[in-house]
């Protein structure tokens, strides 16, 4: 059985918990997450880590696995290729640099994180998700404040963190990254998570989105006029 002893309160210490449903769960975001998404893998078909023997791989040649897998929706390479990331995440810091993490390490714990919290290649588990996209997050990764910031905020109710997560989905957001754009863009069309409703000020989020190529935004915009100011 997986440790699961880090738990989400030693990370991210959990504010107000607000368990209402919102409106917005109802508008999901479906742009892909930088093309990382892949099918949940069935139960019957992931592998523990005893079952597969981890050599040393480069995290390119973990992501080229990845890609392989994806292409061929190969639910044992998936969970080769999460052991592997695995592997590379977890390594301690004093055989990587005096300093910290490399930015390879921070890459993998973001597809550790992201596959424990969708289940791809391995048991779905969103406590154990959390610290490794928190630490990629942490680290400035856009696409891992994305994942973690929505996981605090739209995820299980029990890890709901109302601060944390409107703070690293906003980090996202002022990288550009499109997914971030368009749930930012909800959260202002709903007024929710401490937010303001703000119709205005989401269509300009939305248009933004738009503009850089978001499917999901352009599907917004034509589903209300633009608001006066």
């Amino acid at each position: 059985m997986r440790d699961t002893s880090l738990k989400l309160y030693q990370l991210c210490p959990t504010t107000s918990r607000k368990h209402k449903k919102h409106a917005s769960n109802q508008r999901a975001n479906t742009d892909d997450i930088n093309n990382t998404s892949v099918p949940s893998t069935p139960a019957s078909a992931t592998m523990t880590k005893e079952q597969i023997v981890v050599g040393e791989k480069t995290l390119q040649e973990v992501i080229k696995l990845h890609e392989e897998a994806k292409a061929k929706n190969d639910a044992s390479k998936y969970a080769e290729a999460f052991a592997y990331f695995k592997k590379l995440a977890d390594k301690q810091t004093n055989e990587l640099n005096p300093t910290g993490d490399t930015s390879d390490t921070i890459e993998a714990k973001f597809y550790v994180g992201h596959y424990l919290l969708e289940g791809h290649g391995t048991e779905k588990d969103e406590v154990e998700a959390i610290p490794y996209l928190a630490e990629a997050a942490k680290a400035g990764k856009a696409q891992a404040q994305f994942v973690y910031g929505r996981a605090l905020l739209k995820g299980n109710p029990d890890l709901y963190n109302e601060n944390d997560g409107v703070k690293y989905l906003h980090d996202a957001v002022r990288q550009g990254y499109q997914p971030a754009l368009v749930l930012w863009g909800d959260i202002h069309f709903q007024g929710e998570h401490g937010v303001p409703m703000e119709k205005k000020k989401a269509y300009d989020i939305y248009k933004k989105a738009a503009d850089m190529g978001s499917p999901t935004a352009k599907s917004r915009l034509e589903a209300f006029k633009k608001p006066k100011s």
